[in-house]
């Protein structure tokens, strides 16, 4: 009979080690993968926070670019509605 009760008790004890073991393991998981995905948003920061600053740099240029197509495109538009007219 104490021989049962012994081995109930290792059993007892493995099957709680597991589960702590599980539940370790899954935390530990988690917290690898908030830490990765941190990780990534940071490095999105920074890449986003360079192109933004080649934009603005570049942004009077494509504005008077911009501002020319507009204006040779509403030409070209007039033009061509006085000849369906």
């Amino acid at each position: 009979m104490p021989k049962r009760r012994i081995i109930a008790t290792i059993l007892r004890h493995v099957i709680t080690q597991k589960s702590h073991n599980m539940f370790r393991r899954g935390g530990i998981l988690s917290l690898e993968t908030s830490l990765s995905v941190c990780s990534f948003g940071v490095v999105c920061a920074f890449v986003t926070n360079e192109y933004m600053e080649d934009g603005t740099k570049k942004l009077p240029s494509r504005l008077r670019t911009s501002i020319g197509d507009t204006k040779l495109y509403l030409s070209n538009t007039q033009a061509v509605s006085m000849c369906l007219v």
